[in-house]
C-alpha cells in the first residue's frame, strides 16, 4: 500500500509509438531515464489540484478541459510553472491560476490523498475512459508536488528524501533595494545530508528579482567561508534566474555535504537594482554581510560589511533543504516572536527551535527543525507578516519533509491587543489549524500559551485556550508541548517564573526559551508517516 499516493500519469508520444504509464510521486525520479523525458520535464508547467479530481488542459487553450472526472476551475489548482526545472511556487490555496506562458504543453493531474493499489486505482478512477484523450498529447506530462524537484545530483539519481534543515517565514523587510551587490547570509542547521537545494522567493516583490550568481559553503567566521568549501548553485543549470513577482524558485541539488548543528553561508549575487521592501525575513536575529559587485564565490567576502538596509533580516532566502536517507522528517515551529526567538543573543542561535536541534541531535534523532516564527504575528490580521491562519499552509505543511507542527504562540498576540479575541474565536481557529494538518497527513503538537501578566477577561481566555489545548479527548492534538508549565511562576501561573524573564513580561529569556525546548516530548517526533523521496 502507499502512503500519500500521488499519481503520475505520462504520455510519451516518440517515433509513432506512444505508451502511457503511471507512476507515484516517490517514482516521480524514474522519469530521469528517459533523455526525451528529461527534455521535456525542463519545458513543462506542473500541476497540483486540490480535489481528488483528474484533468487535462491544453495549455493553447487555457479554459479547454479535454477530459476530466468532475469540474474542475482554474480557481482551484496550484499552478507550479516550470522553466528549466525551475518551480515558480505561487499560493497554494485560493488563489491559484493556471500558467499561460508555456505552450503546446497538455497538463494532467491527479491528487490522490487516500491509499490506494496501483490496479485499484485505475478501476476506481476509470482511467480507461480518459486515456484516449491522453494519448492525443505528444509530450510528456508529469506533476510534482510543491517543495520538491528533481533528485539528480550532478548526474547520479538518488531515492534520498528531501528534509528541511533550515527554513526562516517570508514577508516584507524595509530595506531599499540593493544595486550590484553580493549578500552573503549564515544560516544554522538543524541536520546534515549529502546534497542541498535553496529556495529563494519573491512573494512580496512588486518586480522580477533576477539572481546573476548563487554559492552555498562552510562558514569559517563572520563573512569568511572555509576555503575549498564553496559551491556553485545553479538553476535549470544556469547560474542565474530571473523569479517572477508572487513567485518561489528551488535550485538544482548541489553536491554539498551539510553539517548538522553548523553555519552555513549562501551568498546571492544581485547585478541589476531591486524593488525597496524586498521579500525577506525580519529580526532573522544574525548579521547579514553585504559587498558590492561579485564577491558571491570570495572566502574573505573582500569588503563585506553588515550595513544592512534593513537591519538584521534575510533577503529573498527561505530554505535549506538536505539529502539525509536517515532522516525521519521536520518538525515546523509556527508561531510567533517566543518562536522567532526575539530576546535570544545575536548570532548566538538560541532559538528554542535551535535548542529542540540540539536536544534531538543528542538523542540520536535525525529530525529536521524548521523555523517559522514571525515576531508580531497573529491568527487573523496581516499587521506582520500574513495572518497566521492564511500563511499556514505554505510556511508549515509545505515545507520540505514536514512531518509534525508544534502551533506555537501566535494565539498570544490575539489576546495582547486592545481588541482581544474571544477564547471561542481562538479555539475555532486552532481546531481548523489541527484539521488542515491532519489532511495532509502532519501531526500537530499544540503549544499552550505562555503568561503575560494579563488579568481579567484576558487571563480567562488564556486559561480556556490551555484547558482545551490540555484535553486530549476534545482538542485533536497529537501531542502537546506545554510551554506555560515550563516557564510560568508556580506561585502565580498568570506571570513569568522572575528566572525566565526576558524583562517584558512576555517573552522568555535565553533560560526560559531553554524550558521550552526542554518540555518537549521527543516521543512525541518519533512516530510520523514515513519520508517518501520525490
Amino acid at each position: 500500500m502507499w502512503n500519500k499516493a500521488l499519481y503520475v500519469v505520462i504520455c510519451l508520444s516518440a517515433g509513432g509509438r506512444r505508451r502511457t504509464v503511471a507512476f507515484r510521486q516517490c517514482l516521480l525520479s524514474d522519469l530521469g531515464h528517459s533523455s526525451l523525458a528529461n527534455r521535456l520535464l525542463r519545458e513543462t508547467t506542473m500541476l497540483c489540484a486540490t480535489s481528488h479530481k483528474i484533468t487535462c488542459v491544453d495549455v493553447q487553450r487555457p479554459a479547454h478541459v479535454l477530459s476530466t472526472t468532475g469540474s474542475l476551475r482554474a480557481s482551484n489548482l496550484n499552478s507550479l510553472a516550470v522553466r528549466q526545472s525551475v518551480i515558480y511556487r505561487t499560493e497554494r490555496i485560493g488563489k491559484d491560476r493556471l500558467n499561460r506562458q508555456t505552450k503546446n504543453i497538455v497538463r494532467c493531474v491527479c491528487n490522490c490523498h487516500r491509499t490506494h493499489r496501483s490496479s485499484a486505482f485505475h478501476k476506481e478512477k476509470g482511467v480507461n475512459r480518459w486515456i484516449p484523450a491522453l494519448l492525443k498529447a505528444a509530450l510528456v506530462i508529469s506533476i510534482v508536488l510543491p517543495g520538491t524537484a528533481s533528485n539528480r545530483v550532478q548526474g547520479a539519481e538518488t531515492s534520498a528524501p528531501w528534509i528541511g534543515t533550515w527554513s526562516a517565514s517570508p514577508s516584507i523587510t524595509d530595506d531599499d533595494g540593493f544595486n550590484n551587490q553580493t549578500l552573503r547570509q549564515i544560516v544554522r542547521t538543524s541536520i546534515g545530508g549529502t546534497s542541498a537545494r535553496i529556495r529563494l522567493s519573491n512573494l512580496f516583490g512588486s518586480e522580477p528579482l533576477v539572481i546573476g550568481e548563487a554559492r552555498i559553503a562552510r562558514c569559517a567566521q563572520g563573512q569568511q567561508t572555509v576555503p575549498g568549501s564553496d559551491r556553485a548553485v545553479t538553476f535549470g543549470g544556469q547560474p542565474n534566474v530571473t523569479i517572477p513577482v508572487g513567485a518561489s524558485v528551488v535550485s538544482d541539488p548541489v553536491a554539498f555535504e551539510v553539517p548538522p548543528l553548523a553555519d552555513v553561508a549562501i551568498s546571492l549575487y544581485l547585478p541589476v537594482r531591486t524593488a525597496p521592501r524586498s521579500t525577506g525575513h525580519v529580526d532573522g536575529l544574525q548579521d547579514i554581510y553585504i559587498a558590492a559587485g561579485d564577491v558571491a564565490a570570495d572566502p574573505a567576502f573582500t569588503g563585506g560589511n553588515t550595513f544592512s538596509p534593513g537591519g538584521q533580516s534575510y533577503y529573498f532566502l527561505t530554505n535549506l533543504d538536505v539529502m539525509n536517507p536517515a532522516a525521519t522528517g521536520a518538525v515546523v515551529t509556527f508561531g510567533a516572536s517566543i518562536t522567532d526567538g526575539l530576546k535570544s543573543t545575536v548570532n548566538g542561535n538560541r532559538r528554542w527551535p535551535n535548542r529542540l536541534a540540539i536536544r534531538l541531535q543528542q538523542a540520536g534523532m535525525t529530525v529536521g527543525v524548521l523555523n517559522q516564527g514571525i515576531s508580531g504575528n497573529d491568527f487573523f490580521t496581516n499587521n506582520a507578516g500574513q495572518a497566521g491562519l492564511k500563511r499556514f499552509g505554505r510556511d508549515a505543511l509545505q515545507q520540505s519533509g514536514a512531518n509534525w507542527v508544534v502551533i506555537s504562540d501566535d494565539a498570544i498576540n490575539d489576546l495582547n491587543t486592545d481588541k482581544p479575541s474571544t477564547a471561542a474565536r481562538l479555539i475555532g481557529a486552532l481546531r481548523q489549524l489541527i484539521e488542515r494538518a491532519h489532511r495532509a497527513n502532519i501531526k500537530v503538537i499544540c503549544s499552550t500559551l505562555t503568561p503575560f501578566a494579563a488579568t481579567g477577561p484576558v487571563e480567562a481566555a488564556r486559561q480556556d485556550i490551555n484547558a482545551f489545548i490540555l484535553s486530549s479527548t476534545t482538542s485533536g492534538c497529537d501531542a502537546v508541548l506545554d510551554q506555560a508549565k515550563a516557564v510560568s511562576d508556580p506561585a502565580n501561573p498568570a506571570v513569568l517564573l522572575p528566572a525566565y524573564n526576558s524583562g517584558d513580561d512576555l517573552h522568555p529569556n535565553e533560560a526560559g526559551l531553554q524550558a521550552i525546548a526542554d518540555a518537549m516530548d521527543l516521543d512525541a517526533l518519533t512516530a510520523g508517516p514515513p519520508v517518501q523521496a520525490p
